[in-house]
């Protein structure tokens, strides 16, 4: 049966065997009930909140983002057979939880270039290889890519972010450092638990601060003991523009 809806989540029709408006305590969302998951319906036309619209369903492929959509927070949140994701139009603002969850996507095209935030966006995507450019507008990254452990970057994050605590957290397969913009503001745990290989030629850990100070290869070689050389060099890996003297003062000498 079709209905006609009007309200915060835009003005529209849809088929009720198809979709339906739910309302919890955070207000409501327009959410997918249809039993066809391989090609899914396009969500209805004038929607422009996509708020959980396929959240914890079986969906496989992704749809069309309608230009004119503003938000797709937990859009395909703990879609576990979904392995490509949606390109999202510059509309778009928010892609909090966009992804968290999707545990077999392997790849998404974009991030909207006018987010300004992308929490969580991409966290515990065990299947993710590689992130596209992190927009400048988007200020609050927090866990974007969190335990995503099959990324291997690189990554490129635009000057204008500024959190980004845990935002690689768990990132085991990342192979390469990344580089953080001076905008960063509050960058806790960001690459807690992240292994590459390094220009030392050993396996390193990093710590919650980003610079490398934890373990190298089980052995607890602490960077104390390395060269004032080392210790630029790991530095320069992570945040190119701080010197060794604030290295040192953040380590210990």
């Amino acid at each position: 049966m079709l209905k006609k809806y009007s309200g915060q989540l835009g003005d529209f029709e849809y088929d009720d065997t198809q979709y339906t408006i739910v309302k919890d305590d955070d207000g409501e969302y327009c959410h997918y009930v249809g039993s066809e998951m391989k090609n899914v319906p396009s969500p209805p036309v004038g929607l422009r909140d996509y708020t959980g619209l396929y959240m914890g369903t079986d969906i496989e492929n992704p749809v069309v983002i309608e230009n004119g959509v503003k938000r797709t927070n937990s859009m395909y949140a703990d879609c576990q057979k979904l392995k490509i994701g949606s390109y999202i139009p510059d509309s778009v603002e928010e892609e909090d939880f966009m992804y968290d969850g999707c545990i077999n996507l392997e790849s998404i095209p974009n991030f909207s270039k006018n987010s300004v935030s992308l929490k969580a966006t991409c966290a515990n995507c065990y299947n993710l290889r590689q992130l596209p450019p992190i927009p400048g507008k988007a200020i609050d990254c927090d866990s974007i890519a969190l335990n995503c452990e099959s990324l291997e970057g690189p990554v490129e994050i635009e000057e204008g972010v500024k959190r980004i605590s845990y935002g690689f957290a768990g990132c085991h397969s990342l192979g390469e450092a990344v580089r953080l913009p001076k905008s960063i503001e509050e960058s806790e745990c960001v690459f807690e638990n992240c292994r590459w290989d390094n220009d030392f030629g050993e396996l390193n850990e990093l710590d919650s601060s980003g610079f490398v100070e934890a373990y190298i290869d089980e052995s607890q070689l602490s960077p104390r003991t390395l060269s004032k050389e080392s210790k630029q060099a790991m530095a320069a890996a992570i945040a190119p523009d701080v010197s060794i003297d604030n290295y040192e003062a953040t380590i210990g000498r």
